[in-house]
């Protein structure tokens, strides 16, 4: 190629370089823009989950999320006590925030009553309060059923029980599941210990959520 044909060729490539500049800063700042969006989904909770044990805790959610259906404000409150036992307060506050942001939740009216009847549809269980004389806003709440029947029988007997006592050995809980379900798997029992509870000194206690 000669001189002359090389330099509308150079022109040429030149153009096409300052052409893909812009493209190439637009392609840049659209990334960074996905990038800069939440990871959650308007109608999902923004609830921090508790430290747990992580294999429990993936088999938990991937349970409670196959039982995800029915009105809005009752798979909101699924979604919330899927990651661990809630206080009354705690609830309110994250229904409060997603009624803002949820369009499932733009034509509901939040109150008491409401939240209340949510939770005893999505079969929350009333777990004794920390204190002997709770305010209202510390009453707990735990899920009582995830759609998985084999966990959930195990997971009734072991909120029964912590219905009316705080700390219980390995040995009552295991006694308890298998007279009332008439047998159990340890491993099962051990993913829902771990996943509802916490040890204090040699016994289990519900997994409370940590004050803000």
């Amino acid at each position: 190629m000669d001189t002359a044909q090389a330099a509308p060729a150079a022109t040429a490539a030149a153009a096409a370089m300052d052409m893909s500049a812009p493209a190439a800063a637009a392609a840049e700042a659209a990334t960074a823009a996905v990038t800069a969006v939440p990871s959650v989904n308007p109608g999902q909770v923004r609830v921090k989950p508790e430290p747990m044990d992580t294999e429990a805790a993936h088999s938990s959610m991937a349970v409670a999320a196959s039982a995800m259906q029915g009105p809005p404000l009752v798979v909101l409150m699924k979604q919330i006590l899927s990651t661990g036992a809630k206080t009354w307060s705690e609830i309110w506050k994250v229904v409060s925030a997603e009624k803002v942001c949820n369009p499932a939740l733009a034509e509901i009216t939040i109150t008491d009553q409401a939240i209340s009847k949510a939770l005893i549809v999505a079969e929350a269980v009333e777990l004794p309060a920390s204190s002997q004389t709770p305010a209202v806003e510390d009453r707990l709440y735990a899920l009582g059923s995830t759609g998985n029947e084999t966990l959930d029988s195990y997971r009734r007997v072991i909120l029964s029980l912590f219905t009316t006592q705080q700390a219980l050995s390995r040995r009552t809980i295991n006694d308890a599941v298998n007279k009332t379900v008439g047998g159990s798997e340890s491993k099962d029992i051990t993913r829902l210990l771990k996943e509802m509870c916490m040890k204090q000194g040699t016994n289990w206690v519900i997994r409370r959520p940590v004050a803000s």
